[in-house]
């Protein structure tokens, strides 16, 4: 019998052994469900003398469900005395708390083993008694040896933390029951940790450095991906222009020959920074000078370096050029709303009365896209209708949960509805560096965050023309109007008042729902779903929360949006199929690998592409 099939074989008898018994998993798994739904898990507050060092990067969580088994041993040097000796534990490890995935077995060594056949033995290194009663203790161990290739051949550091139960029996170790085993019921969460090899080269390095120009400026996350995406996509034509890996962007001149890609790269991002922040000038020339010097073989008269650079240049102006006409700066008309119900409006603000502000951001609504053939190309159906069950029930839901002082939602859910109001493309740009393979070349990096970028921008004007298609009322004035609905099934309340205050334009649909939904589904599409990562904003610094999966993260996303008050369920998942059907869209149309595709995908519709996009720009002009 292969290896494989013993191991699901013994995977599935432990599990059915271990699942059928009573043991303080359920009801932790139980309890972490009423908290938080979804596959979202936080690491918890740690002793410092269990941080592993400071060069090792989480790669995955696991929930173990199980026993600790000790003999009764004598006393080698007091034949006397009789006690409780630890021998091995005996686990299943569970991908999620609800024990609905077990992905891998945990036993004597101590090891733990992955369907994937990896496996590795480890060694205790610290302890730290647990915070809870009777619990076996926190432990940091290090990996001692590796066998297989998967999910644990890397892995250098483990933690075990969250413990419930395990300990040890306190009666019955005497000479009657020498050799006795007892299994006693524990559950604990393991967090496996790697060397982090940074994948660092001149695109991650630079994408770093739009991250900060974008929190320096201060920019809304509504217009961030926008700024995003001008230095990827001149990054990308920079250095894809000189290799030819991938089909052109946008530019599809000839780079000059010898040029150096680092440096194409380098300058390409400089000079598209340096035109889209000129305040932040002096940062750039900095990064810059240090780029340059980091370069192999530049001795400060390299013709290739030279060429390289001017190439990028050349490249990043084209770029400039053409989304300086984009629509961006173009000054529209206030959208004010209306008093109909269902038609958004501003809410009050301690300066501002009801409905006397403008909508934002009414040009993203009409922004020449990056890749879709139009801001309306993917326009969702209108929202549910005022009288319907749907509607009612999303209202009701938000109502409860969104409250500013809501009874029923969890310390926990408000600060993830906080987290998750002060991410944008910057942060999400972070969570991509993260997660670079460190095999990726230059060019596959220039590629990766072209993408992401290009889909994070196309997702939110894609939103803002759904906003101002439709107009849909936020639930601030959904439930303070509901006896203007028509809906039996709702009801005004006045005084309701959501987390915090709504963006300031219309509801239907979520701009965070398609937009994480599209960047994190490019993600997972490129890199694999299975990802761990950590979400962490400049904005709000005293919370973070880690994933298992990037299609955790849109589910999160979405939830937070509920739970702030701020969106319907409905217009949060319409969101999220929006933003998925404009990552496919993306990947499977541009920046194509040039020997895999098909004859529709060739050069020859990206050259019209270049001119596809020209003809926007001429019709906002």
């Amino acid at each position: 019998m292969k290896r494989t099939n013993k191991f699901r074989l013994a995977l599935a008898a432990l599990t059915l052994a271990l699942i059928s018994s009573t043991s303080p998993a359920r009801a932790h798994g139980e309890r972490d469900r009423e908290e938080h739904e979804g596959n979202y898990h936080q690491r918890p507050l740690v002793p410092p003398i269990l941080e592993p060092p400071a060069d090792q990067q989480l790669t995955f969580h696991a929930f173990a469900v199980g026993v600790q088994i000790y003999v009764v041993t004598q006393n080698p040097t007091n034949p006397a005395l009789y006690s409780w000796v630890f021998k091995a534990p005996e686990a299943v490890l569970f991908e999620d708390d609800d024990q609905d995935e077990p992905v891998g077995l945990h036993y004597a060594g101590p090891t733990w083993e992955h369907k994937d056949g990896s496996k590795m033995v480890g060694s205790v290194l610290q302890r730290s008694p647990s915070p809870n009663a009777g619990a076996i203790p926190w432990l940091l161990l290090q990996a001692m040896s590796h066998e297989g290739r998967g999910k644990f051949s890397r892995v250098t550091y483990i933690q075990r933390m969250n413990t419930a139960g395990g300990t040890a029996p306190t009666t019955g170790a005497d000479a009657a029951h020498v050799s006795q085993e007892a299994r006693v019921p524990y559950t604990a969460e393991y967090y496996f940790y790697r060397t982090h090899h940074s994948p660092a080269d001149e695109v991650t390095d630079w994408n770093a450095t739009a991250e900060n120009a974008v929190k320096t400026a201060a920019l809304n996350p509504g217009v961030q991906g926008r700024f995003m995406a001008i230095v990827h996509t001149a990054v990308y034509d920079a250095v894809n222009g000189i290799v030819h890996k991938y089909t052109p962007y946008f530019v599809t001149d000839k780079a000059p020959r010898g040029a150096q890609p680092e440096a194409a790269v380098v300058q390409a991002a400089y000079t598209t920074l340096k035109t889209l922040f000129p305040a932040q000038t002096a940062t750039f020339d900095a990064q810059l000078v240090d780029s340059l010097a980091k370069i192999p073989g530049n001795r400060g008269d390299s013709v290739s370096i030279a060429r390289g650079r001017a190439w990028g240049e050349h490249v990043a102006n084209k770029i400039l050029a053409w989304r300086s006409a984009d629509g961006f700066s173009t000054s529209l008309p206030g959208y004010l709303g209306g008093g109909a119900p269902g038609v958004w409006r501003s809410p009050p603000t301690p300066t501002n009365p009801d409905g006397t502000l403008p909508a934002v951001f009414p040009q993203m609504a009409v922004l020449v896209p990056f890749a879709m053939s139009s801001p309306s190309q993917f326009r969702p159906g209108p929202p549910p209708a005022l009288t319907s069950a749907q509607y009612a029930a999303d209202v009701n839901e938000v109502r409860a949960i969104g409250h500013l002082d809501s009874a029923v939602r969890t310390p926990e859910q408000t600060h993830l509805a906080l987290l998750w109001q002060a991410t944008g493309a910057a942060e999400e740009n972070r969570v991509a560096r993260s997660v670079v393979p460190p095999e990726n070349s230059l060019v596959d990096n220039a590629r990766l965050f072209a993408l992401l970028n290009i889909v994070a921008c196309d997702a939110i004007i894609a939103g803002f023309d759904s906003k101002y298609a439709y107009n849909f009322w936020r639930p601030y004035h959904a439930i303070h109007l509901a006896d203007t609905d028509g809906n039996p099934a709702t009801a005004a309340d006045p005084a309701w008042n959501s987390l915090f205050l709504s963006p300031r334009h219309q509801e239907y649909i979520s701009n965070h729902a398609v937009f994480t939904g599209a960047f994190m589904h490019v993600l997972a599409r490129e890199l694999g779903n299975e990802h761990t990562f950590t979400l962490v904003a400049v904005d709000y610094p005293s919370f973070t929360w880690t994933f298992n999966r990037f299609s955790d993260a849109t589910a999160q996303v979405k939830e937070a949006r509920i739970w702030a008050g701020i969106h319907y369920r409905n217009s949060c998942n319409v969101g999220e199929a929006v933003g998925l059907q404009i990552a496919d869209y993306v990947r499977e149309n541009f920046l194509l690998p040039r020997g895999e595709r098909n004859g529709e995908h060739g050069d020859g519709e990206h050259g019209e592409h270049n001119g596809h996009h020209g003809h926007h720009g001429r019709g906002h002009d």
